[in-house]
């Protein structure tokens, strides 16, 4: 079993925003603090926040008591190579960084692949908590990559011509590299610009259409799950055609 978390592992993993709200950012908690850490929990609330088997008088033992709890369960899943339970116990933007760190656990090529497939498509910035690209391109190429698709997928892939166009649509702060461009785009041009512009508001960026071609061996996989007709490849594979800010 791992070691125990502390509360003063805790404060680790708190972070303050600019609007006042507060939240815990840890693989095992991701969640809004509405209330004074320090506070002691009123009894009748106590069932609902603390787990069974577990004491705590405030929020922090509380939120403490819940991350001991699910590091229990999570290492309960492992032994048993319940690779879904895993997945659900981790919260979703750790997700992918939980395999690149624990990937050799998990020896069955299709249950490493669903992993994968399912913390990509659930990760709004998959890039986001890697050093460099070829890290997560390396967790793609552990073995076949395009075992990763379903049946409508597949035949989806085999119908795609030789060479083709693809489209990605990304907020760009500084400039264009191949961390930024990325692993995910799209045959849909509409779809890309989308992309491009959400953020477009919130954000000091540029949005930036990418129009690219490449060559129907290099795919690595086609993802339809999110109806977006995405195709991952790795950014060395593509030959860049125009580049348009929006």
């Amino acid at each position: 079993m791992s070691n125990q978390f502390t509360i003063e592992d805790l404060e680790c993993y708190i972070q303050d925003f600019s609007n006042g709200m507060r939240f815990i950012k840890h693989p095992l908690l991701n969640e809004i603090i509405f209330s004074d850490l320090d506070a002691k929990i009123p009894q009748p609330q106590k069932k609902f926040f603390v787990p069974n088997g577990y004491e705590a008088e405030t929020f922090r033992e509380a939120y403490v008591s819940k991350i001991n709890y699910k590091q229990e369960w999570l290492d309960e899943a492992i032994d048993k190579e319940n690779w879904n339970e895993v997945f659900m116990l981790i919260e979703k933007p750790y997700r992918l960084g939980w395999l690149e760190e624990n990937y050799d656990m998990i020896t069955d090529e299709k249950a490493y692949y669903q992993f994968l497939k399912d913390a990509w498509v659930q990760s709004e910035f998959p890039m986001s908590g890697f050093y460099d690209y070829e890290d997560l391109l390396n967790m793609f190429l552990l073995y076949d990559p395009q075992s990763m698709m379903d049946k409508d997928e597949l035949s989806f892939y085999n119908q795609l011509p030789n060479e083709l166009t693809i489209w990605r649509g990304v907020m760009v702060e500084k400039e264009l590299d191949k961390e930024n461009i990325g692993f995910s785009f799209t045959l849909d041009k509409e779809r890309a610009e989308w992309f491009a512009k959400r953020f477009a508001q919130d954000s000091k960026g540029t949005p930036i259409l990418i129009e690219a071609k490449v060559k129907k061996e290099e795919i690595l996989s086609v993802f339809l799950i999110r109806s977006e007709e995405e195709i991952l490849v790795s950014p060395d594979s593509v030959k860049i055609i125009k580049i348009k800010e929006l």
